[in-house]
């Protein structure tokens, strides 16, 4: 398992003009549980690309901007099943993913956005105060907060 390599990813802590947060629940995703959107790399893709990329695929917009790329890179260990997915999926075994993380600003209407209905259920605006609450997954709201700090927010 060890020699195994991870899969490279990105996701972005997405602010529109009031600060709110946008949240994604996926399709895969149970009652209650949110994520900041995001994906996988593709092959030679640069984080900054595929970030952009993967938001207007899931988004169905491109009025995203960069503001800051933070140095927590999100590291972790698949469980076994999620393994046996990715090999169906990639065609390579992975033992985890590395995820590239960005704060984004939405610059455009927010009735433009057109979910990617395949991956994505609904999506919401949380203000940071609220972001905690949203955060179930093991260790998702401390890398978060770790890496909202690192953005410059006072968490």
């Amino acid at each position: 398992m060890a020699e195994l390599p991870y899969r490279q990813g990105v996701n972005a802590f997405v602010i529109d003009d009031n600060n709110a947060f946008l949240l994604v629940h996926k399709q895969n995703y149970g009652e209650g549980q949110w994520d900041a959107p995001g994906g996988g790399l593709e092959t030679g893709e640069n984080p900054e690309t595929g970030i952009l990329r993967e938001l207007e695929e899931e988004l169905g917009t491109n009025a995203f901007k960069i503001l800051k790329k933070s140095r927590i890179i999100n590291k972790f260990e698949w469980p076994q099943e999620s393994q046996e997915v990715g090999i169906k999926k990639y065609g390579i075994h992975y033992r985890g993913q590395e995820k590239h993380q960005f704060l984004i600003k939405f610059t455009g209407n927010k009735d433009s956005v057109r979910l990617q209905e395949s991956e994505i259920k609904t999506i919401k605006w949380v203000s940071l105060a609220e972001l905690e609450q949203h955060m179930v997954f093991e260790n998702q709201w401390n890398i978060a907060k770790e890496t909202l700090q690192d953005l410059g927010f006072d968490v």
